[in-house]
C-alpha cells in the first residue's frame, strides 16, 4: 500500500471514496491535493470536499483544507475554491482561479450557496 492509500482516519485498502468528519464532526467525502512544501517536497494533503456549484456555465469545487493547529490545539480549517471539471475517465481536473473578477464572482455565489442560512 503506498501513502496515496494511506489516511488520518488509519483505514486501509480503499479509494477514498467514503466520509470522514472535518469542522464540527461534519462528514465529508474527500479527496487528496498535493501541495509543495515548505521544504520544497511535494505533500499529499486530504481534503473535505464541502460541495460543488457552478458560476456563469463553470463548474466549482469548494474543499475544507485543514492547516495546523491553532492556540487552543483545535485543528483550523480553510475553505479552498478551484475550477472543477473531470477527464473522459471521470478523474476530477482542479484548476486555478486566475482573475480577482472571477474569484469575487465565484465567492458571491459561494457564500450564498453554503453560508447565507447561517446569518
Amino acid at each position: 500500500m503506498t501513502d496515496k492509500d494511506k489516511c488520518s482516519c488509519g483505514c486501509e485498502n480503499h479509494d477514498h471514496n467514503h466520509d470522514h468528519e472535518f469542522e464540527d464532526g461534519i462528514e465529508l467525502d474527500t479527496i487528496y491535493l498535493t501541495f509543495e512544501g515548505e521544504d520544497g517536497e511535494d505533500e499529499e494533503v486530504e481534503c473535505g470536499i464541502l460541495g460543488f456549484f457552478d458560476v456563469e456555465d463553470q463548474n466549482y469545487i469548494a474543499l475544507v483544507v485543514p492547516t495546523d493547529e491553532g492556540e487552543e490545539g483545535d485543528l483550523e480549517e480553510e475553505i479552498y475554491i478551484y475550477r472543477y471539471d473531470e477527464d473522459v475517465d471521470g478523474e476530477p481536473l482542479l484548476d486555478i482561479i486566475e482573475t480577482e473578477e472571477e474569484f469575487n464572482k465565484v465567492n458571491e455565489v459561494f457564500e450564498r450557496e453554503f453560508f447565507e442560512d447561517e446569518e
